[in-house]
């Protein structure tokens, strides 16, 4: 099974990144348009160093942020940027919206959209700090409840907070126009979701925060090798789910997984304090979950299995462990980059809530 783990694995689809850079060539121009295609004048911008979001959350609790005013032609004009990743959003009256400054970027329309509330109820840990959308300066307020409030445009927003010394990933929310939402969150420094599978796209819930981490899909059958292009893909709505065709006479394997990679970079992640990955899975699967090293090259460094056992018809909660994948785990514990759900025998696998439990969310994101 390790030998054939690693031919199929380093199949994943490069994300796009997010943030900005420092170089703006001549200047930059950011002009703001209202919803109603006007110009946003005397308008409040805030520019957000987002490549250190996740860090400047759990050291201070609050992102790295400057100022400035549009002019009468709705417009804001900086010579350069400071150094790092940037973006900028602006909240005018009830509309809000916030775009990523790329490389060389000139000029910037910023367009704005009404805002929706979302409602937060806690149910696990302590909350010290407010909840914050990754890489704004969005943040929330009490209501007279109590509960946490965010106004938001649409979208789909990547939601943190500081628990004690740690960023915690909170949730998800997609937001639509004019539709108020009230939404539950879990506010616990050792739990990351790495997919609720609420995109229905090969992105997963972590890549909201990080920027990388995406679904592939590649099987060999004996007989067949196919990949998520064919009409046999896994889909990703709701649940992660993989048909495919393995007798017990047939030896073959059919894998989803995990690449984290964005603008061909492997990232590593650290998973020295994992206390368990978990996931719900059902199906006709024979299933071990393998922990792999990409090189730059895209060749197999290294790789471990952890043997999940026979998944049944019925969701069952499943739950890995350090010591499942054996000795190896401390030579890949720092090193892992690549997460692959390996079935053989069977003809279904399904997976949804894939948690991941013990490591602070900026040990994960650099």
């Amino acid at each position: 099974m390790l030998s054939l783990l690693l031919l199929l694995a380093g199949c994943g689809v490069e994300p796009s990144e997010g943030g900005g850079a420092t170089e703006t060539g001549n200047g930059l121009q950011i002009k703001v348009i209202t919803y109603e295609q006007a110009a946003a004048r005397a308008a409040s911008v805030r520019f957000i160093r987002t490549d250190t979001w996740i860090r400047d959350l759990a050291s201070s609790g609050s992102p790295q942020t400057f100022s400035a005013v549009t002019d009468d032609s709705g417009a804001v004009h900086l010579d350069s940027l400071p150094p790092g990743k940037w973006a900028v959003q602006c909240d005018w009256g009830s509309q809000a919206g916030i775009v990523s400054i790329g490389i060389d970027t000139g000029r910037l329309v910023l367009p704005l959209q009404p805002v929706s509330r979302v409602r937060a109820t806690a149910v696990t840990g302590l909350r010290s700090y407010p909840l914050r959308v990754v890489g704004s300066a969005w943040s929330s307020v009490d209501d007279p409840t109590g509960n946490p409030v965010l106004y938001l445009p649409p979208g789909s927003w990547a939601v943190a907070t500081k628990v004690d010394t740690s960023a915690v990933a909170v949730g998800t929310p997609r937001v639509s126009l004019r539709q108020a939402l009230d939404d539950t969150v879990v506010l616990d420094p050792r739990r990351v979701v790495l997919d609720d599978f609420g995109s229905g796209n090969i992105y997963t819930s972590f890549w909201m925060y990080s920027g990388f981490g995406d679904w592939y899909a590649v099987a060999n059958t004996g007989s067949k090798i196919w990949s998520a292009s064919d009409s046999t893909k896994p889909s990703y709505a709701g649940s992660l789910s993989m048909q495919y065709s393995l007798s017990d006479t047939i030896s073959g394997y059919a894998i989803s997984g995990i690449s984290f990679v964005a603008g061909g970079t492997y990232h590593s992640l650290d998973l020295t304090s994992m206390d368990s990955l978990c996931f719900d899975a059902r199906g006709s699967a024979k299933l071990a979950v393998g922990l792999q090293h990409i090189a730059p090259t895209g060749a197999v460094a290294k790789s471990v299995l952890a043997s999940v056992g026979t998944i049944s018809a019925g969701w069952t909660r499943r739950c890995i462990t350090p010591a499942s994948f054996g000795t190896g785990w401390d030579s890949i514990r720092t090193s892992g980059n690549d997460l692959a759900f390996v079935a053989s025998r069977g003809t279904l696998l399904e997976l949804r809530n894939l948690v991941l439990w013990g490591v602070p969310l900026q040990k994960l994101v650099p």
